[in-house]
Formats: C-alpha cells, sequence, structure tokens
C-alpha cells in the first residue's frame, strides 16, 4: 500500500514540472505561423534605355485594375498598353491535349521572361482548360501551361520583350507522335507600344537615347528562285518526292506555284548548280499553303558546293518564321528566314531543300514567292517626345477623298464596289464602300505614279461589326506585275491604336518600306481578301500618300 502511494506521488510531481517547462515557452502567434506577403513597389520600365542592375520588383498577384496582356506568337508580335495602368501579364502558354499531360508539362517546363533585356520573374500557373484571352487559332480542346507576373505599369515608347521556352525533360504534348526536350524549345520575340502619359506627376529625367535601327524588307534587292517559273539559274533537283514546279490548283503570286508531296525523309531540292552568293540578302522569303493539314514538320537547309548541308537545318515551322505565329489550314501564309539563322549566310551556296523531318512523308503542299531580299535600316520609334520621322500632309498626294483624284481609276476584280457610298464616310458625305469575293480586292489603277517623294501610304477604315479581317495591300509595277511583300491590314503595327474597333473609323499607315512600292514607279493599289471566305461590306476614306519630313531640333 505504501509502495503504491509513493508510486502515485512520483507521477504526479513529473506531470507538474512537465506543466511549468511548458508554460516557460512563448506563446504561438500568427507571425511564427506564416509571415503575410507584403505588396511590392511597383516597377516602371523604360523602353530602350539599359536596365538598371537590379532587377524589378514584381508580385505575381493579379488586381482587377490592371491592364491584362497575354503574349503569344499565334496572337500576334505587336501589342498597345496604356502608360498609366499597371498590368497583369501572362506568357508561355504551353498547349497539350489532356490535363494527365498538362500537368506532367507544369513540373518540367521553365519560361523566362525579358523585357527591354531585363529578367522578370514570373509564377507558373495551374494547368487550364483555357487561356486567359485566347486567340482565334488556340488548338480547341486543349489544356495550358502559362506563367504570370504583375507589372507597376511601363513607360510611353516601344518595349522589347523575349519569351524563351525550356524543357526539363523530354515529353509529348498529344497531338502526335512528336516529342519535345530537353532544352530549349522556342524563342519569341514581342514589340509591346506604350502610349499615354506615365502615371507619376512629375515625369523623371531620362538619359538621352540614340533610336534602335530596324531592319525592315528592301522590296528593290531580291533575287527570285520561284515566282510562276524557277529563276533564271535554279532546277529542280527533288528526290523521293513528286514535284510539280506549275501546279495550278494553288497560287499566291501568278497563276501557278510549286506542289510538293515528299515520301518519309525527301525533299523539294532546288539548286543553283553554278552557286549564287547570298551576301547582298538578310533573309530567304517563300510563301507556304499545307492545305488541311496543319501539323507538318518540315525543316530547311542550304546546300554547300559538295551537295554538304551547311547546318544549322531549321523548322519552316518554327512560330518566328510564320507570319501569324502558326499553320493556318487552306490559307498561303509568310515564310521569312534570317540568313544569320541558317549556314548560308554571306557566302556562295549550292541549293535549297526543304525535308520531310517527320520520317512519315509529307501529303501535298505548295510553295510560292520563293526569293532572296536585302534588308533596310529604319529608325524604329523613340520615345513619344523625341519622335523619328513626321508625316508632311502639306505635301500628300490625294488618291481618293469624296472621289477619285485625277488620273485614278477603279479597276477592281471579284468585288462589289461603291466610290460614293453615303452609309459612312470619314471625311464627308461620302466613301468607298467594298464587298469582296474570295480573293477579290479594291484595285485602284494609275498609268503610271512615281512614290518616290513618299514615305506611307494612308487611308482610314471601317469595319462595321467584323473586326476579324484578313486583308492584304500590295502594289503593281509599271509592267502590272505584283511588287512583294504583301503586308497584312490586321497589322497591329499599322492600325492607329493596335486593333480594329467594331462600327468606328480607324487610321492605317504602313511604311511604303515595308511593301514592295518603295520608290517605284506603280500602276495600281491593291486592297484584297485573303481569307479565300471573301469579305462582308468594309469602308476605306481619305487614301493618300504622304512623305515625311524630319522633327525641328
Amino acid at each position: 500500500m505504501k509502495r503504491a502511494a509513493l508510486l502515485l506521488l512520483v507521477v504526479l510531481l513529473a506531470v507538474i514540472a512537465a506543466c511549468e517547462a511548458q508554460s516557460t515557452q512563448p506563446a504561438a502567434t500568427p507571425e511564427s505561423i506564416a509571415t503575410p506577403l507584403t505588396p511590392p513597389e511597383l516597377p516602371t520600365l523604360s523602353p530602350t534605355v539599359a536596365p538598371e542592375a537590379t532587377a524589378p520588383r514584381i508580385s505575381p498577384a493579379v488586381t482587377p485594375l490592371s491592364q491584362p496582356m497575354l503574349l503569344r506568337r499565334s496572337c500576334g508580335k505587336d501589342y498597345v498598353l496604356r502608360a498609366d495602368t499597371p498590368i497583369t501579364l501572362y506568357y508561355g502558354g504551353w498547349p497539350t491535349k489532356t490535363l494527365e499531360l498538362a500537368e506532367m508539362w507544369a513540373t518540367s517546363l521553365v519560361v523566362d521572361l525579358e523585357i527591354d533585356g531585363q529578367p522578370v520573374p514570373g509564377q507558373p500557373q495551374a494547368p487550364s482548360a483555357d487561356l486567359p484571352y485566347n486567340c482565334p487559332k488556340d488548338p480547341e480542346n486543349s489544356y495550358w501551361v502559362y506563367y504570370a507576373t504583375y507589372l507597376g505599369g511601363l513607360t510611353p515608347g516601344i518595349h522589347q520583350a523575349s519569351v524563351t521556352f525550356h524543357a526539363l525533360r523530354q515529353l509529348p504534348d498529344g497531338y502526335g507522335d512528336a516529342l519535345y526536350g530537353p532544352g530549349e524549345l522556342a524563342h519569341q520575340t514581342f514589340s509591346v507600344r506604350v502610349i499615354g502619359v506615365p502615371p507619376s506627376p512629375t515625369p523623371r529625367p531620362q538619359p538621352s537615347v540614340t533610336p534602335t535601327p530596324l531592319l525592315v524588307v528592301d522590296g528593290r534587292n531580291q533575287a527570285i528562285v520561284y515566282a510562276d517559273i524557277l529563276g533564271l539559274g535554279w532546277e529542280n533537283w527533288s528526290w523521293d518526292s513528286t514535284v510539280h514546279v506549275a501546279s495550278s490548283q494553288h497560287a499566291h503570286d501568278g497563276t501557278v506555284s510549286i506542289r510538293a508531296e515528299l515520301e518519309p525523309w525527301g525533299a523539294l531540292s532546288l539548286q543553283y548548280p553554278s552557286g549564287f552568293r547570298t551576301s547582298p540578302y538578310h533573309w530567304i522569303e517563300l510563301y507556304i499553303y499545307v492545305g488541311e493539314n496543319t501539323l507538318r514538320r518540315l525543316s530547311f537547309v542550304f546546300n554547300g558546293n559538295s551537295d554538304n548541308d551547311l547546318l544549322p537545318r531549321l523548322l519552316i515551322d518554327d512560330p518566328e518564321y510564320i507570319a501569324g505565329g502558326a499553320y493556318i489550314a487552306n490559307r498561303w501564309q509568310r515564310v521569312r528566314i534570317p540568313l544569320a539563322e541558317t549556314g548560308g549566310a554571306d557566302r556562295v551556296i549550292w541549293g535549297i531543300n526543304f525535308n520531310d523531318a517527320s520520317g512519315d512523308g509529307q501529303e501535298p503542299f505548295w510553295v510560292d514567292g520563293i526569293r532572296f531580299v536585302g534588308a533596310t535600316p529604319v529608325l524604329s520609334p523613340a520615345p513619344a517626345t523625341t519622335p523619328v520621322v513626321l508625316a508632311d500632309h502639306a505635301s500628300q498626294s490625294v488618291v481618293y477623298k469624296n472621289a477619285l483624284a485625277l488620273g485614278w481609276e477603279d479597276w477592281s476584280w471579284y468585288s462589289i464596289v461603291d466610290l460614293a457610298s453615303s452609309e459612312h464616310a470619314h471625311s464627308r458625305p461620302v466613301s468607298i464602300k467594298a464587298s469582296l469575293r474570295s480573293t477579290g480586292a479594291v484595285s485602284l489603277y494609275f498609268p503610271r505614279f512615281s512614290t518616290a517623294p513618299y514615305y506611307w501610304l494612308e487611308f482610314y477604315v471601317y469595319v462595321g461589326e467584323n473586326t476579324l479581317r484578313q486583308l492584304s495591300v500590295y502594289f503593281n509595277d509599271a509592267s502590272d506585275k505584283e511588287l512583294m511583300p504583301k503586308v497584312s491590314v490586321d497589322d497591329p503595327a499599322f492600325i492607329a491604336g493596335g486593333t480594329y474597333i467594331a462600327n468606328r473609323w480607324q487610321r492605317v499607315r504602313i511604311p511604303l518600306l515595308q511593301t514592295g512600292g518603295a520608290d517605284m514607279d506603280i500602276l495600281r493599289i491593291n486592297i484584297k481578301d485573303e481569307s479565300g471566305a471573301g469579305q462582308a461590306a468594309f469602308w476605306i476614306d481619305d487614301i493618300q500618300l504622304i512623305p515625311a519630313v524630319p522633327p525641328s531640333p
């Protein structure tokens, strides 16, 4: 009995000692459980100015007061933002066919973002069946892996953004048998134009900035490889393939194109046996029509004089090279490859090869308008306070204003054109109303008009309710031959405001240097349907060619 009482006393003393020890520990506080995030100071990045040594402080939080932006090449490469509002920026959209694959990619995809050469941190988002602000060209029934970040704003001017995709391991995307990674998958560049007044009430002093030269196509410096026929000296040396160099099924320029059907690893091969020097040129350019099959695996490489491949071998499917960023079924699209990214820059080549890279062969596709083109440096737009060039409206040449100017005639085709429509007008009382059938065009003719004094083609367009247009602009030379390249009227770089707005007049201004019509005698200005489905009614007004004058010092 005494032994049991003694044992009970020992237990009680141990319990009391433990309680006293616990009471000496500090009580748990919310701070010791979780430290709340403090919103960082919002950054403001300046265009074209060398970045500071420290990275911008960025929070991935999304706020309803911010303006959203989705950087994807299939949405475009040029964007317009306001300077007075923070930005929620989404980037790195990678599609997969199933949620399971998306979850695998979410742990393997790393996407780097830079703005004006400065790394910008972001956070991966949970895989989703929808991307914020999806583009019409996105694959249906997809699951997306993407990143997001938050910026406090960008100063007015032109900012350069780049997005680089890396895979940590090799994975499929579910759309075919192809595997991607490990390593770099793609590198995409974008231009972001910021308009408006900076949010700061007192502008920060900016160092003097020298505008960066921008390279645009010099349509006067070109060498034709194929345009209806093979250019002088070029021959068809294709292998493991069926090639017709005068197919009338589809044509981008003229009446025929090259139709190619490739066996596994076969190639459309165009050779220049005496050797062709690429030194005067900056790009190789062509137009491709892939038909219904947009999942192509076509590579491109030059040949040396021993029939050896001049590496690297490039994929024509690269979004960097395709106008619009991805193939579109049953539509001609431009492919433009910088020679500096190939093994054929500034040297003599003996051939051009378009190879099947899938190992399964290629069903028929068509190519047209193959050429080497030079580059012309022009000054990119500087910040709004220091414009590079100004429009000289006092010296303009009017093509249409309420009526066609003296000497201009309507030579439109596959279209219904009313030169005096009173439904809508930018300069009252009338404008041109046009409805186009498939591949139809508004074509305005002048017996011989010199563009030498002029810098831009400018007009105003009213698209009505349909803001999803596919219209091109190009010129015909004095022999009535089409001058390449055609440029897209839908390009955000040309549209005031960056995109069409329903039921509103908007200015379109296209630098002639980006067309084939600079410093030339022309016969026509053409605005053509490129959708293949025709164009519902739209209106154009105040068509004019405008010279440029440098700003006053």
